[in-house]
């Protein structure tokens, strides 16, 4: 679970990355993330909250480095912007944790079927 994990972190930091496609790309991140960390992982739908959880404390990280780096430049952030970043960081963290263990459930429950056999043919 935790590579899986570390998988959909990566594909939602991923998705941040292209230069004007980040606006649509980057919202979407934690869930194509966590789709393809739950599938690696072969998840149990039972198991994804886990695993979104994971990818929103993975995502802690990243954002108290920015948080860091805006107090101690000050003239990388305005101070209205400053005071609201740890608002905007809480935000970021806990939709990471929902849309990755949504992304999680599905991808996990689509890999235990085709696993299964339980596809449909036709």
């Amino acid at each position: 679970m935790l590579k899986g994990a570390l998988i959909g972190f990566a594909v939602a930091l991923g998705m941040l990355l292209p230069p004007i496609l980040h606006w649509v790309t980057g919202p979407l991140g934690p869930l194509v993330g966590g789709f393809f960390g739950g599938s690696r992982a072969r998840l149990k739908p039972a198991h994804a909250p886990i695993m979104g959880l994971l990818m929103g404390l993975f995502m802690v990280a990243p954002l108290t480095l920015l948080i860091v780096a805006g107090s101690v430049a000050d003239s990388l952030l305005p101070d209205g912007l400053r005071s609201v970043l740890g608002v905007v960081a809480v935000v970021i963290v806990l939709y990471t944790t929902v849309m990755g263990s949504i992304g999680a459930a599905i991808g996990g429950a689509l890999a235990l079927r085709e696993e299964t056999g339980g596809g449909s043919t036709g």
